[in-house]
């Protein structure tokens, strides 16, 4: 089928252009593969044979690529050590990773933002929403998904001084724009 590169699919608003898959009645679904990776409530985003996601092992959150028509790892990056676990959550990643133009952008629940190459997960770049931006880590981590824009990567950091939403370069993540005062929240 098409791609689903981020939150809500390829548009941004849950539709898929793949045709065929419910043209017959009664409908069956079958599992194509099915592997565990850890805990983690982040969603799952495909592009270019890739299906990519975040997970945590108990020890390290990770982001981790997989192929996308046998389940097999292509690889994994650390991003950052496990988010705690918080009121009955399991800890671990919440965002959806974003795939645009080869690059996969990934938030870590303690604010770790990651720019890494799909083909095989080398780091681009890197910064820290609290460190760069003032942001707070929200009880249960930043859950925003990165989302794309022409050249511009937008993030809600919820950063006091003008920077609870952020535009940043997607290629250096230099900042480009910043706007509004409301800080984050799970």
């Amino acid at each position: 089928g098409a791609d689903w590169p981020h939150w809500r699919g390829a548009h941004y608003d849950g539709t898929t252009e793949a045709g065929g898959l419910f043209d017959r009645t009664p409908i069956a679904l079958r599992v194509a593969w099915s592997r565990p990776l850890g805990v983690a409530y982040s969603g799952i985003s495909v592009a270019e044979g890739r299906a990519v996601t975040l997970y945590a092992d108990g020890g390290t959150d990770y982001v981790i690529a997989l192929d996308a028509a046998t389940g097999a790892t292509l690889w994994t990056h650390a991003i950052d050590s496990t988010f705690p676990a918080e009121g009955g959550s399991e800890g671990g990643a919440k965002s959806v990773p974003a795939i645009d133009d080869g690059i996969v952008y990934a938030l870590g629940p303690k604010g770790h933002l990651l720019a890494l190459r799909l083909a095989d997960g080398a780091e681009l770049w890197r910064l820290r929403l609290d460190e760069r931006f003032g942001a707070k880590t929200p009880p249960f981590g930043f859950a925003t998904s990165p989302l794309v824009a022409g050249d511009v990567l937008v993030i809600e950091p919820g950063g006091p001084d003008g920077r609870g939403v952020v535009g940043l370069d997607k290629r250096t993540g230099e900042l480009r724009w910043a706007t509004g005062e409301d800080p984050t929240d799970y």
